[in-house]
């Protein structure tokens, strides 16, 4: 993460598999999907044994003090892959969302809302109290 003034970028990756030669049982497939994990995709909607994962993530404070602690706009860049899909039929191709969103500081602590979309048409809302990832 490196921050300059009111800007932030923050660039981020990971990754996860099997150790050894025997195949990872279907209860520890990795889930995948939902706000910057993703975003075009519901939470959990990717399932997998492996998955690799990058993300570039763009924020800005709009907004100091007041009953919230400050106020954020943001956007992400996210690309990936789940290899050996659960579901026979699902991609393991290179999959490309984005995201655009407002968080705040709040008291209770951060809040987000956001939209995802990604390069194949899926989209989603989110709404997050604490931190999404």
């Amino acid at each position: 993460m490196h921050s300059f003034g009111e800007h932030t970028v923050n660039l981020g990756f990971k990754a996860g598999g099997r150790i050894g030669s025997d195949p990872l049982p279907r209860y520890d497939h990795f889930q995948w999907g939902g706000f910057l994990q993703q975003s075009g995709y519901v939470t959990g909607q990717l399932m997998g044994a492996r998955v690799r994962f990058a993300r570039a993530l763009y924020y800005h404070r709009i907004m100091r003090g007041g009953l919230l602690e400050g106020a954020y706009g943001g956007v992400s860049l996210e690309a990936g892959r789940v290899d050996n899909p659960l579901v026979p039929g699902n991609s393991d191709a290179l999959l490309k969302s984005a995201s655009i969103f407002v968080a705040a500081d709040t008291p209770v602590g951060p809040a987000y809302i956001g939209y995802g979309r990604s390069a194949a048409g899926n989209a989603s809302f989110y709404f997050y109290l604490g931190r999404p990832f």
